[in-house]
């Protein structure tokens, strides 16, 4: 992948959960993610308030981990239910544009597979395994997202406030 081919801008999609408001859809910012070579394609909603990726527990099964182990298990608090998830280290991708084909940018990042049978509608991209990999710019009266290297950032604000160290999970 070359970097001058960014910034990617992904429309907003229609929460399917939810009912129309006013006659409209109710618009997030979601995009498709792939995981490890699975050929399935996941919509991800770009959380910038979720400190974690997370995902429902059929994506571990499609790829084979387990989620017995318990060192990997953490308890996490998500849409107002306690949720035990376990971690678990795996490549992403993501494409720019829904006709393209194969993931265009792959990264590695730590993801929380849900245990229970919960099933959020999407994959959550949060803070740790995606913000801190790109630059995001949201602009919901457009209803569209753009995402650049997380470099861009630091271009456009060279005074800004140094990060603190990332956090693991």
């Amino acid at each position: 992948m070359t970097r001058h081919d960014f910034p990617w801008t992904f429309p907003y999609r229609p929460d399917p959960t939810l009912p129309e408001a006013e006659g409209k859809a109710i618009l997030r910012p979601v995009l498709d993610v792939t995981m490890d070579g699975l050929t399935v394609w996941t919509p991800a909603l770009v959380d910038s308030g979720s400190r974690f990726n997370l995902v429902s527990n059929w994506v571990a099964r499609a790829l084979g981990l387990q989620l017995d182990d318990d060192q990997h298990c953490r308890k996490i608090k998500i849409a107002g239910q306690t949720q035990l998830v376990s971690f678990h280290h795996v490549t992403l991708g993501i494409r720019p544009h829904l006709s393209s084909g194969d993931p265009r940018h792959r990264w590695a990042a730590n993801v929380g597979f849900f245990k229970s049978q919960w099933e959020p509608p999407w994959m959550i991209l949060g803070q740790i395994g995606f913000f801190d990999h790109f630059t995001v710019t949201m602009q919901s009266a457009v209803g569209a997202m753009a995402i650049e290297p997380e470099t861009t950032f630091d271009q456009r604000f060279p005074n800004a406030v140094t990060p603190p160290a990332r956090p693991s999970v």
